[in-house]
């Protein structure tokens, strides 16, 4: 049995037990692993606290196209947060490789925060730069196994840029952000050799109703600069309409986005629909349906596990995706299961067609 055959049976039986009856009885029981989690705060005094931060995070992987086949570390992030009153932080945090003894790759969040009594928050240097359904949702919290590939070919995958960003909320129900940054996509802090991107993003949370218990709808807008230098998608605007709907144990989140591309990057077009719904407070059932269109050929990239079976662009891509969560302390650790069928058309003919099933498993460790 080699590990990613092991690894799908060992995340298969866990989420299988979740159903049991004996999990059923055991479901009132209070869980204290959460106290774990409480060792992470280094210090605390008032305002003033050193709590460490990062993520743990490895998937087992299978593609049938050239049958592809790998278990990797995914991510390892290490660093803290430091709040030195009730008004400035301060977060540093750095990105390795495990897969190659704990190698250094880059700073992820390298950044300065401050608010002020308005409720207005500012942030200055290195910062995660998140738009799209997917792109706004940090990997610690994500409900697939991968980003949806809507977000994959609009969003800039790199995700971490230097900048400054301001965001603050008007009358509890509009939350807004307004940010500017370099798109060199620089290791550490950017030297602005490059050219610049602007992110304007608002979202409104509805209140409830016959129909849902809470729902939000975002607008993101990207402006970016061409630049031989860029670390960032091919498009020069980006638009995203998304929404979150909660209903009883149900939700429904969408996205429609579009690009508009420069250079050999056609115009992109794309939806994504993923309901979920929750059996328990551990066990959780997601569906997804993407859709992506390109006006010309090779105007579209295969998902990240996709893209390693086969290295083509195509023009047209679908994708049904199935997966199963179990929370073992909500999103702090959950063990991952999905399967999903994705067909890509390429009209070029240049190697980007692609039609078959993956499957993938993975764990997820923040703290």
């Amino acid at each position: 049995m080699n590990k990613t055959t092991f690894a799908i049976s060992t995340v298969l039986l866990t989420l299988v037990s979740a159903f049991t009856p004996y999990a059923t009885s055991q479901e009132h029981k209070k869980y204290d692993i959460d106290s774990l989690w409480q060792n992470a705060t280094l210090y605390q005094q008032g305002d003033q606290k050193l709590v460490l931060s990062g993520r743990l995070q490895s998937d087992a992987v299978w593609v049938d196209e050239n049958s592809y086949d790998d278990s990797t570390w995914r991510r390892f992030r290490f660093g803290f947060k430091a709040h030195l009153s009730q008004q400035f932080m301060f977060h540093l945090e750095a990105d390795f490789d495990l897969n190659n003894e704990a190698e250094y790759r880059s700073l992820t969040d390298a950044y300065f925060g401050f608010s002020l009594s308005n409720g207005a928050k500012f942030k200055v240097l290195k910062q995660s730069a998140g738009f799209t359904l997917d792109g706004n949702t940090s990997s610690k919290k994500l409900l697939t196994t991968e980003r949806n590939n809507l977000t994959n070919n609009l969003w800039f995958t790199n995700e971490y840029y230097t900048g400054l960003s301001y965001s603050n909320t008007f009358d509890d129900k509009i939350n807004y952000k307004a940010a500017v940054y370099a798109n060199d996509g620089a290791e550490e802090i950017s030297d602005f050799d490059a050219g610049y991107f602007t992110l304007f993003s608002v979202t409104y949370k509805d209140v409830q109703t016959s129909w849902w218990d809470a729902a939000s709808y975002t607008l993101d807008y990207v402006y970016n600069d061409e630049d031989d230098g860029a670390d960032t998608r091919d498009f020069e605007h980006i638009v995203s309409i998304s929404s979150v709907f909660d209903k009883n144990n149900w939700q429904v989140a969408t996205d429609f986005a579009i690009g508009k591309g420069f250079s050999n990057q056609s115009n992109v077009t794309g939806v994504v629909i993923m309901p979920s719904y929750d059996f328990s407070n551990h066990t959780q059932l997601v569906a997804r349906y993407t859709y992506i269109n390109s006006n010309g050929d090779n105007g579209v990239r295969l998902n990240r596990y996709e893209n390693r079976a086969i290295e083509g662009r195509g023009d047209k891509y679908h994708e049904l995706y199935t997966g199963l969560n179990y929370y073992l302390n909500q999103h702090k650790l959950k063990l991952q299961l999905g399967l999903q069928y994705a067909n890509m058309k390429d009209e070029a003919l240049d190697g980007g067609k692609f039609a078959g099933w993956s499957a993938t498993t993975g764990v997820r460790l923040y703290w």
